[in-house]
């Protein structure tokens, strides 16, 4: 499997890094003009761990937890933080040559997923 091509950025997977993200962002240009100040940091964290299993049918998969701290620090400190877990499986999309979070097994499916 190779994982050089994960570009997960602009599905659904990474939304509550990306509203994280933007709400530290906010709270952190808010402080800073409130404060009088000219220097902020935003620092952002991804962990990323892999867990490999094998369905009901014996198909091999692996399903990624991707956790974020994200922190803003002027003279005041604001983080957040937020996990993705769950019943997804990484997959190879042949169309677009990059990663994607399908539902996994026990996830419920959708009308449109029937035609897969």
């Amino acid at each position: 499997m190779e994982y050089s091509k994960l570009s997960l950025m602009n599905g659904d997977a990474l939304n509550g890094f990306m509203i994280d993200f933007d709400t530290v962002l906010q709270e952190t240009l808010t402080k800073m003009l409130q404060n009088n100040e000219t220097e902020g940091t935003i620092t952002a964290q991804l962990k990323i761990n892999l867990h490999n299993g094998t369905n009901n049918a014996g198909v091999d998969y692996v399903n990624p937890s991707i956790k974020h701290a994200i922190k803003g620090v002027t003279q005041a400190k604001s983080s957040t933080e937020g996990l993705l877990f769950g019943d997804y499986c990484l997959e190879w999309d042949r169309d677009t040559c990059t990663y994607i979070l399908r539902p996994g097994e026990d996830a419920q499916m959708s009308l449109y997923d029937m035609g897969d």
